[in-house]
């Protein structure tokens, strides 16, 4: 008798189960697939910064060297306030030794540099915090009342750090962690000029996609120095371009440039895009998802690997580099 019960209850269970699924299916009918729950956003929001003016930044004749290396000379530049410009070159050519230069930590041996004395300038290097190691990550930012308390802890929320993770101790930080810790306070400051080195080293694809994003919604100036060309294409309406000992300036389109440097096209940028020679192409989009997917899963096997190797390793580099080719390939999937 008290198997018979068992088996009926199982039997009832199993029956409300079938029901249930049932329900489900006809719902998907009536109303279409659910769609899944967004991620947890990271949102830079910087705060708008003021249009007053029109030149910012301004170089005249400057020349920097040392010893008998010398990195750039008989250059000039300006940049204009609401510019989001790109400096690019090769390693070694001056791009962070020009960043000095205007923060005022290094000096032109030749030359002048004009920079607005009403902007607040905020920075963002490739060190990181010199700060004491065990302190709380929460107790790096400076509050005075219970909103602004709230203000931080909200942004930092938005930022990916938990409860848990505001508590920890610095030390105990990744270098990505670090890399969003940093950019939580310079988001804090009202700057209406950021200076960026390199800014989305040790950041996950999705940390980079929403950092772009802020960037370009940032009514400021921007001077952003990376290798990565997609992110310049995509950011930058000028560059700064180190090339041959000189800084020059390029107006226009940064995409049409750089990509003009993959296909041996010379220095010498004319303006505008012939957008008549694109070719329209009909792509499967089931073998699109397939690809896309497929590079998803490999960028998160390589965001897995990094945290193997030292920065500036030969596996390091080799992680960095299929990293960015698979940004590419995802990023031309995702134009098509």
């Amino acid at each position: 008798m008290e198997r018979r019960n068992t088996l009926e209850k199982k039997a009832k269970k199993k029956d409300k189960q079938i029901k249930s699924k049932i329900k489900r299916l006809e719902k998907i009918e009536v109303t279409g697939v659910e769609k899944p729950k967004e991620d947890k956003k990271i949102n830079f929001g910087f705060q708008e910064a003021s249009l007053k003016g029109k030149r910012i930044l301004e170089g005249k004749s400057m020349e920097k060297a040392y010893g008998n290396r010398v990195l750039f000379s008989d250059s000039s530049f300006y940049v204009k306030r609401g510019e989001r410009v790109g400096i690019f070159g090769d390693n070694g050519c001056g791009k962070t030794t020009f960043l000095k230069i205007l923060l005022g930590e290094d000096t032109l041996d030749k030359g002048e540099v004009f920079i607005s004395s009403s902007v607040q300038k905020g920075y963002l290097s490739q060190e990181t915090l010199d700060v004491d190691k065990t302190m709380k990550v929460i107790d790096l930012f400076n509050f005075a009342s219970r909103e602004e308390q709230g203000k931080i802890r909200i942004l930092l929320a938005n930022m990916g750090f938990d409860e848990k993770m505001i508590n920890k101790p610095v030390g105990t930080l990744s270098l990505g962690e670090l890399t969003r810790v940093r950019m939580t306070k310079l988001i804090l400051n009202n700057e209406e000029l950021l200076i960026l080195d390199e800014p989305l080293n040790h950041l996950d694809i999705y940390s980079r996609e929403k950092l772009e994003e802020a960037l370009l919604d940032y009514n400021g100036t921007i001077l952003v120095v990376s290798h990565d060309r997609y992110m310049l294409q995509n950011l930058c309406d000028v560059l700064l371009v180190f090339k041959d000992k000189k800084i020059v300036r390029v107006n226009g389109s940064a995409k049409e440039y750089l990509e003009g440097l993959d296909q041996g096209a010379q220095h010498s940028f004319t303006l505008g895009i012939n957008k008549e020679k694109q070719e329209a192409m009909v792509i499967d989009e089931r073998k699109i998802k397939e690809e896309k997917l497929l590079i998803e899963n490999e960028i998160a096997f390589v965001l897995g690997e990094f945290s193997k190797y030292a920065m500036g390793s030969r596996e390091y580099e080799e992680l960095d580099m299929r990293f960015n080719q698979l940004i590419k390939q995802k990023k031309e999937l995702s134009s098509t």
